[in-house]
C-alpha cells in the first residue's frame, strides 16, 4: 500500500506542477501584453502633453481662398498634413499648407515638420460658411483648439 500511495502522490505532484506552469505561462503573456499597452498609452499621453496649438485671429475669405492661421505653441514637432479642420462640426479639406519660417511663407511639403513656435496657414478648398460658426483644428495626436467667429 505504501508504494501505490507514493506513485499516486508523485503523479498528483507532477500534474499540479504542470498546471501551475501553464497558469504562470498564461499570466506572463497577459502581464507582458498589459505592460506594452501601458507603455504605448504613456507615449501617446506624453505627446499630447507636449503638444498645443492656438488658432490665431479669425478665419477669413481673402482673394478666393479661405485661410486659417494656427500656431504650434507646444514643445513637440507636429505633422500639419495630419491635422483636421472642422467648421461647426463639418470637416473641411485643406488645399495647401504654408509655414512661416525665417520671415517667409514656405510650402509645407518642402518645409518638413511643423516646428514649435511656427505659424501655419491652412488654405481651405472651399469657402467658410457665413454667420456665427465654431472653428476647430485637431492635430494628429488629438490635441485641438477651437474658436467661435462671425463673418470676416
Amino acid at each position: 500500500m505504501g508504494f501505490g500511495t507514493s506513485v499516486t502522490q508523485a503523479i498528483f505532484f507532477i500534474a499540479s506542477v504542470i498546471v501551475a506552469l501553464a497558469i504562470v505561462g498564461v499570466a506572463t503573456v497577459s502581464v507582458s501584453s498589459l505592460a506594452n499597452s501601458f507603455g504605448a498609452k504613456a507615449g501617446e499621453l506624453s505627446d499630447q502633453i507636449k503638444s498645443e496649438v492656438k488658432i490665431t485671429g479669425d478665419p477669413c475669405y481673402l482673394g478666393g481662398t479661405s485661410l486659417v492661421y494656427v500656431k504650434n505653441t507646444g514643445s513637440s514637432f507636429l505633422d500639419a498634413n495630419a491635422s483636421d479642420i472642422f467648421v461647426t462640426g463639418t470637416p473641411y479639406s485643406v488645399r495647401v499648407i504654408h509655414l512661416y519660417r525665417n520671415g517667409a511663407w514656405v510650402e509645407y511639403s518642402t518645409a518638413g515638420t511643423w516646428s514649435p513656435g511656427e505659424l501655419a496657414r491652412f488654405n481651405l478648398t472651399s469657402n467658410l460658411p457665413t454667420g456665427y460658426n465654431r472653428l476647430m483644428v485637431v492635430t494628429d495626436n488629438g490635441v485641438y483648439d477651437q474658436i467661435e467667429y462671425s463673418d470676416c
